[in-house]
């Protein structure tokens, strides 16, 4: 058998390997975390390192490895997944040396901060970074207030709010109405914002 139809053997038995399940949601959760999808090959992947094996014994593990790269990249952008390349990074694999990384278009990264007064526990301070000692026009200053949760998504800033929507928070001096979109540009373009829980929804 030439190199050639081996070559395309393994690129047939990657892309199966590649397509698991387990697999895509494995470089989709490190994708969340803004590491490099290709990392996910690093754990629990005996038949792609066989195959990485094989292809080095006659020479070829370079263009395969340059093939998965591809074929990772054709997975997380297709349709079923909805991914972009953000850009590529130096991994820390035993496999590569960098990798590609992914988000989805609709992941803004906010964080949820608590308020360290009991009495104020239905405020919440919505921000673009995970320290606040940065925010020094934050009103009572950073320290008033203790890291929560990181979300990327509506509904998951609903779940940490313990809410049903975000219409049962208002926020000070912004006339404009509070959804998801108006509150990720707010946040982008001052840094925070602080939510206060209405009381009174009726």
């Amino acid at each position: 058998m030439t190199n050639k139809s081996q070559y395309q053997e393994f690129i047939d038995e990657l892309w199966g390997l590649l397509n698991e399940e387990t697999l895509v949601s494995r470089m989709k959760l490190l994708s969340r975390r803004g590491i490099s999808a290709i990392a996910a090959l690093d754990t629990d992947a005996e038949e792609i390192w066989e195959i990485l094996r094989r292809a080095r014994a006659i020479g070829i593990e370079d263009p395969i490895k340059q093939a998965t790269g591809k074929m990772v990249r054709r997975i997380l952008e297709s349709d079923e997944v909805g991914f972009v390349h953000v850009d590529n990074a130096r991994v820390n694999s035993w496999i590569f040396s960098s990798g590609a990384k992914y988000r989805h278009p609709d992941w803004r990264p906010l964080y949820v901060h608590r308020n360290r007064d009991p009495r104020a526990a239905e405020e919440f301070c919505i921000s673009r970074r995970k320290r606040l000692g940065e925010l020094a026009s934050l009103t009572g200053g950073a320290s008033s207030w203790i890291y929560f949760r990181r979300c990327l998504l509506e509904h998951e800033l609903e779940y940490i709010l313990d809410a049903w929507s975000l219409q049962e928070f208002e926020w000070n001096d912004i006339a404009e109405e509070l959804n998801w979109r108006s509150l990720c540009r707010n946040v982008r373009s001052r840094g925070y914002i602080v939510l206060r829980r209405i009381r009174d929804l009726s």
